[in-house]
């Protein structure tokens, strides 16, 4: 008699940890979650910051410098960045982040977060605070 035989009491009720366990097959594979939510992409966080600056998305990818264009290309670089998997640990690299928005370097993203950041702190960037909101930042 095995271990489990020993301790299944064979009652068949719901409730009992051992008639559930009666029957069922064990791997040594993780089980897949079928109900975990779908983890935010790039393309999402796209589509946020372009409904709250009010800017199309390829304009935010594209190479235009106008004001309103740049501060939500910023805002989605300081968003990708912000996003961390584990404390700490962001989800997306600066290359993938720069790679999204057509930028030729990925220092270009570490001036954008700097420069959000500190636009978020001061008082008279209003700009940057209004789409922070819209976003959920401040």
């Amino acid at each position: 008699m095995n271990e489990f035989e020993k301790q299944h009491c064979g009652c068949e009720k719901k409730e009992c940890y051992y008639c559930w366990l009666k029957g069922r097959v064990y791997t040594t594979t993780m089980p897949v979650r079928v109900n975990q939510p779908k983890e935010a992409g790039l393309n999402d966080i796209l589509k946020n910051v372009s409904t709250a600056s009010g800017v199309d998305i390829k304009q935010i990818t594209g190479r235009s410098r106008h004001e309103k264009v740049r501060i939500a290309r910023q805002m989605f670089c300081y968003m990708a960045r912000k996003k961390e998997r584990f404390p700490g640990k962001p989800v997306w690299t600066l290359k993938q982040i720069s790679e999204a928005v057509n930028y030729r370097q990925h220092c270009t993203v570490i001036h954008s977060i700097e420069t959000v950041a500190t636009m978020l702190r001061q008082k008279n960037a209003s700009e940057y605070k209004s789409i922070g909101c819209r976003l959920g930042l401040i």
